[in-house]
């Protein structure tokens, strides 16, 4: 018996999402909703997202909720928040056993942690970064202006000094420094109100969406096996 293909339940949303689509009238008369073929993905996209804008309603949240959301999510709305960095960067590359790699920057990030001032030095001698010709210096960076795995990790960072664990990301292994931080602006709640309203109503309409689409999937005729 073959398994069913991982996208079964992204099909059978899309077919349901059509079928409903014929039933408001929005395809072409005698169009079948099963073997329908779309001009381009967009048009398709487009179609679909009509469907669920329509069965799934858009609700503003109230007041009390919204502040409820804010002072759940502040740190989302500071403004200017931004850390002082510096890095050794042990780069991944098709060559290099990352085992091998990980273990050595490990050794590498031991040595630092005992003697802070190695940080320079062996930034010159082995970051595979342009930076380690500054000393790994990347001066100061603020949300979104780096990978999420790096920016999680300095902007977790409550003291400045070398990070006690090595940063893995898509381009290898980092030993950082955070050199200064600043907070940043926490913006009061009726400032940035609108915002707020905004995200917490996109949140519960995708929130919603998902289970529509869900049930959709559930209520699809199951698919034949062999």
């Amino acid at each position: 018996m073959s398994s069913i293909d991982s996208t079964a339940g992204f099909a059978a949303s899309r077919a349901g999402l059509l079928r409903r689509a014929a039933e408001l009238g929005w395809l072409e008369e005698g169009a079948d909703p099963d073997t329908l073929v779309f001009a381009s993905p967009d048009e398709e996209q487009a179609l679909l997202l009509r469907v669920l804008e329509h069965e799934v309603p858009w609700k503003s949240p109230g007041a009390d909720e919204a502040r409820r959301w804010f002072d759940a999510h502040a740190e989302k709305y500071r403004t200017g928040a931004r850390r002082s960095v510096a890095h050794v960067l042990y780069g991944v590359t098709p060559r290099v056993p990352v085992g091998a790699l990980r273990e050595h920057a490990e050794r590498r990030l031991k040595e630092v942690l005992a003697d802070p001032a190695r940080f320079e030095a062996l930034a010159r001698e082995e970051s595979n970064c342009p930076s380690g010709a500054e000393g790994g210096a990347l001066g100061g960076i603020e949300r979104g202006e780096t990978v999420p795995e790096f920016e999680q990790a300095v902007f977790e960072a409550r003291a400045p000094g070398v990070l006690p664990l090595l940063v893995a990301t898509r381009y290898g292994f980092h030993i950082v420094r955070v050199e200064a931080i600043d907070e940043g602006q926490a913006p009061s709640f009726d400032a940035c109100r609108e915002a707020v309203e905004r995200d917490l109503a996109t949140d519960a309409w995708l929130t919603a969406c998902r289970q529509y689409l869900q049930r959709l999937s559930d209520e699809a005729p199951a698919p034949l096996v062999q």
